[in-house]
């Protein structure tokens, strides 16, 4: 997992990743030494390249137990690993260079922009890099799906924002899975409603803080977060605000968080537009005490320069437009999907925006398949029912059975409810006019059963249009079964009945084939 070289210093000098190298290397008595030259490796990185998120390989010499030289013996050969390696300290950039540094060796820059051999280079580690580079291009990898994730985060946009203290829940996140061992003192405020701002405050609670209070700008029933996860939250011991946001982070001399100002939200929702524009009334406020706050109230793309110079286009700012159906962006080759396309969502969508855009990708590298064609497009749109013709159907309500007053409902358990009058029978029997879940699209139907079993009435039923279509025969019997049938349907269509439209179908087919034939005869005689 990519890391920064100041922490995976501090590590290899801690000790953390003394049984990693023990797995690595076996022998113990290296253990100090490797853990000296990693340290080294990290220390040389950072030197050229300076401060950067870096991944760590490790490529493991090989041994020759029996055979020599595998390209020259066709592959037979048995090789072992050995605990002598060489590592790699490796950083992504942002443009189309590969930088290498080894150990005794000059620098090498390669440019990606042109794979065009060069005589001066024949032979030298440069041509390699980009050799392989080249021959990648050559494989003929034509599309792309950038499925990077919403990587950073939001802060609330109130003064005091920028206090020693205040930090981005999927940072926070992102270290408490690289040390469970740490541990938070004084008071944790964290800022947001949803999943994320429950497992940064029970994450909080788990690192032994003070106190732990969520505060978010819906009521508890209105919460983004699940249910259970808020039931777990408040019975963990964690204090949740609800219907507040905040208003000011309050620092100290010293500019660390000391407090957080907090305003009464009146509401979310837009009741016209039905969007999310929250309400305050800052005659209600509120301050209470806080060392470190946590903003989890939203993600953000980091692109930094990954589609720079690309034809990809962006709405709200920076998030990519794309085909809803296909993925495809306005650069052809390259395609979108999961956070990175629809905004924060659960992991089951990342999942299936990676199925449909597999699928897209497999289209897109045929030639003269479509991308479209026999897809889902899940085109549904809501009945406005507001504006529906409802004549011919009962508006009857469904009947309600009344109370039994001398039982005291509200302070026992005992259920009060009477039992629906003759006259309220009636008119629940007679409410059912036909709601139209019995009409099925044949296209669909496979006749499977499941939609009889959802009518607690029995009424849907399966009804076969063509039952002979049903009857199973032996495969060496199958011509028995198939002439007869065959025989009949080409009498049908012959001598059948027919539409007005299809006489005029065939009318001019039969048009369209004497004209060829004469444009045939006249080509030969010509």
């Amino acid at each position: 997992m990519p890391n920064s070289i100041k922490k995976l210093e501090e590590a290899f000098k801690e000790g953390k990743y003394d049984q990693l190298l023990k797995d690595i290397y076996v022998d113990e008595s290296v253990l100090a030494y490797q853990q000296e030259r990693y340290i080294k490796a990290l220390e040389s990185f950072e030197k050229i390249y300076g401060e950067k998120e870096i991944e760590i390989y490790s490529a493991p010499g090989r041994s020759e137990v029996g055979g020599n030289h595998t390209d020259h013996q066709f592959g037979k050969v048995l090789a072992t690993s050995i605990n002598l390696d060489a590592i790699a300290i490796v950083a992504k950039r942002d443009d189309d260079v590969i930088d290498l540094k080894s150990e005794g060796y000059e620098r090498i820059i390669v440019s990606l922009s042109s794979f065009d051999p060069a005589k001066a280079e024949k032979g030298t580690s440069q041509a390699l890099i980009q050799g392989v580079a080249s021959k990648l291009k050559e494989e003929g990898y034509k599309a792309f799906y950038v499925a990077i994730g919403c990587q950073g985060g939001r802060l609330p946009g109130v003064p005091g924002e920028d206090a020693e203290g205040v930090k981005i829940a999927v940072d926070f996140l992102h270290e408490a899975t690289e040390n469970h061992e740490q541990v938070i003192k004084g008071n944790v405020v964290v800022i947001g409603g949803g999943n994320v701002a429950v497992d940064c405050a029970r994450t909080a609670k788990r690192f032994n803080a003070d106190s732990v209070t969520l505060i978010c700008l819906e009521d508890k029933n209105s919460m983004p977060a699940s249910n259970e996860e808020i039931e777990e939250t408040e019975a963990e011991g964690i204090k949740v605000l609800n219907c507040w946001g905040p208003k000011e982070i309050v620092k100290d001399e010293n500019g660390k968080v000391k407090a957080i100002t907090l305003r009464k939200c009146l509401r979310t929702i837009d009741p016209e537009t039905k969007k999310f524009s929250p309400v305050y009334d800052d005659k209600y406020l509120m301050t209470i005490e806080a060392d470190e706050i946590i903003c989890a109230i939203g993600q953000t793309i980091v692109w930094n320069d990954l589609l720079k110079d690309t034809k990809v286009t962006y709405w709200r700012g920076n998030y990519p437009i794309a085909d809803a159906l296909t993925y495809q962006t306005a650069d052809e080759e390259i395609f979108v999907g999961g956070d990175v396309y629809s905004g924060p969502k659960f992991a089951i969508d990342a999942i299936e925006a990676g199925k449909n855009a597999a699928e897209s990708l497999h289209r897109f590298v045929r030639p003269g398949a479509s991308l479209t064609i026999g897809r889902n497009r899940r085109d549904f749109v809501m009945l406005n029912k507001d504006d529906i013709s409802v004549g011919g159907y009962d508006l009857t309500p469904r009947q309600e059975a009344g109370m039994d007053e001398s039982i005291d409902y509200k302070n026992s358990f005992v259920d009060a409810h009477k039992t629906l009058t003759e006259e309220q029978v009636y008119k629940e029997a007679c409410r059912c006019l036909g709601c139209g879940v019995s009409v099925v699209d044949p296209n669909k139907c496979i006749g499977c059963g499941v939609c009889t079993t959802r009518c607690k009435f029995d009424a849907i039923h399966l009804v076969r249009d063509h039952p002979e279509c049903s009857t199973m025969v032996k495969s060496e019997d199958k011509f028995k079964a198939i002439l007869p049938y065959a025989a009949k349907r080409a009498m049908k269509i012959c001598f059948g009945k027919k539409t007005p439209e299809e006489k005029e179908s065939i009318r001019k087919h039969k048009e369209y084939k004497k004209a060829k034939k004469a444009s045939k005869k006249e080509t030969q005689n010509a």
